[in-house]
């Protein structure tokens, strides 16, 4: 035999199925041109991928391949990167929420602040001058009101007071001045007021408090003053007695009493005149907080007729009064608190109290 014609043989013999597995391969499956995404703004083709074929086993059916599904997708088109390293990038701006517990700043108006500051200089200077042109009345207020001193009212007083008055033998008022409380005003005997006082501090010298008792009639008309003055230190917590020792006059008469601070000492004068066929008196008082402090008294002879009369009387004045006799008149001074016993009122009665007494007696007083 033909050695070529074995040869042929033999390729003829070849397995059949080897055969259908050469028969039953696909070529490689590519995806159509027309099979395209959209890329940031342009086409750009889907490169093609090949699909291998499903290899079936020996002594199976064929297995038609699977074709991959077409699918779209929008792919962002990616942002150029600078070609010059270089090259600053810009930053991306972001937007940040302030947070809960950060406090705005504040801008402050200047305009508006001078506004304001022009206004109160204003103000002042229309106050300076409503002062100016109405100084007459300002003064007269305060020859009115203040000339008694200012009068400090701690608002501690008891309820029974009648118009802020102290009723003399009503155990239950009091009146509380500075840190000094003063109650069971009550007169005793021998002319005398007493009342009780506690402090809630301790003084060594309670005339630096300047506080003054005034003594009232039934119709509050003032008829005496007298300042708080005590000889031992006022101790803290401490229940004292003080006594006011008056003139039989002025202890009948008492029905009120206020208690008050005087803080400004004023001085004031009442001139009270007389006359008859043969003298000429006059007495000039003198107040210190609408309390007698002292008097000048004045008498002249104007008679037609020769008296030595005032002679003899300038060789009986005391001579601690200071006296003086020349052109028939007799003058002389004196102190109510150093010569008690001497003086015609006692220290402390009040001008009221005088002028009332005085022109009882027909003298003028002004």
């Amino acid at each position: 035999m033909n050695p070529n014609e074995n040869n042929q043989n033999l390729n003829n013999n070849t397995n059949p199925v080897n055969q259908e597995q050469n028969t039953n391969t696909s070529p490689v499956s590519t995806l159509s041109s027309e099979d395209l995404i959209i890329q940031g703004g342009y086409t750009a083709p889907i490169p093609n991928v090949p699909v291998q074929p499903s290899v079936a086993p020996q002594g199976s059916a064929p297995v038609t391949p699977t074709p991959m599904p077409q699918t779209q997708q929008t792919v962002p088109a990616p942002t150029p990167m600078p070609t010059d390293p270089n090259a600053n990038i810009a930053p991306v701006n972001m937007s940040v929420a302030p947070q809960a517990n950060e406090a705005s700043p504040e801008v402050i108006n200047t305009t508006k602040a001078k506004s304001g500051s022009n206004i109160g200089v204003f103000i002042i200077v229309i106050i300076l001058i409503a002062f100016v042109l109405n100084v007459d009345t300002v003064v007269s207020l305060y020859d009115k009101y203040m000339k008694q001193g200012s009068l400090v009212d701690n608002n501690n007083s008891s309820d029974n007071l009648s118009d802020g008055y102290i009723q003399i033998g009503e155990a239950s008022s009091s009146k509380k001045e500075q840190d000094i409380t003063f109650n069971n005003f009550a007169k005793s005997s021998s002319n005398t007021i007493t009342l009780n006082y506690s402090s809630a501090s301790t003084y060594n010298d309670v005339e630096t408090l300047k506080i003054f008792f005034e003594l009232y009639d039934s119709s509050k008309k003032l008829l005496y003053t007298e300042q708080f003055k005590v000889e031992n230190m006022v101790e803290k917590d401490t229940i004292a007695q003080y006594s006011m020792v008056l003139d039989q006059d002025i202890y009948n008469k008492a029905t009120y009493v206020l208690v008050k601070t005087i803080s400004t000492q004023s001085n004031v004068s009442l001139l009270c005149t007389y006359s008859d066929e043969k003298y000429s008196y006059s007495n000039k008082y003198n107040f210190l907080n609408e309390g007698l402090i002292s008097y000048d008294t004045s008498k002249k002879y104007i008679g037609t007729e020769e008296d030595n009369t005032l002679e003899t009387e300038f060789n009986n004045v005391d001579k601690s009064l200071n006296p003086t006799y020349e052109n028939k008149t007799l003058k002389y001074s004196v102190n109510v608190e150093t010569n008690a016993n001497l003086s015609i009122y006692p220290k402390g009665v009040s001008s009221e109290y005088i002028k009332t007494i005085d022109e009882a007696k027909e003298w003028k007083c002004e």
